[in-house]
């Protein structure tokens, strides 16, 4: 099971992705998303038992962000 936390951390970065966006700002808000991808990949680093689990949600919200609004995936 993923930590709270991190669940929490990947809502609140979508929502600020999603403000950013409608503000003009959709790269911004895409990078917000690869930021938390970041943080996964060294949770998985160091070993946590959840961190695989914890970046297949963030690639699957940067996929969404991707196909929403018409942002490259990196």
């Amino acid at each position: 099971m993923l930590p709270r936390a991190d669940i929490g951390n990947v809502l609140t970065a979508g929502f600020e992705a999603v403000d950013l966006a409608a503000e003009g700002q959709v790269a911004d808000g895409y990078q917000v998303l690869l930021l938390g991808k970041q943080r996964a990949l060294e949770g998985e680093a160091s070993l946590e038992p959840w961190a695989e689990k914890l970046e297949g949600r963030w690639d699957a919200a940067l996929e969404r962000y991707a196909d929403r609004y018409g942002v490259g995936r990196a």
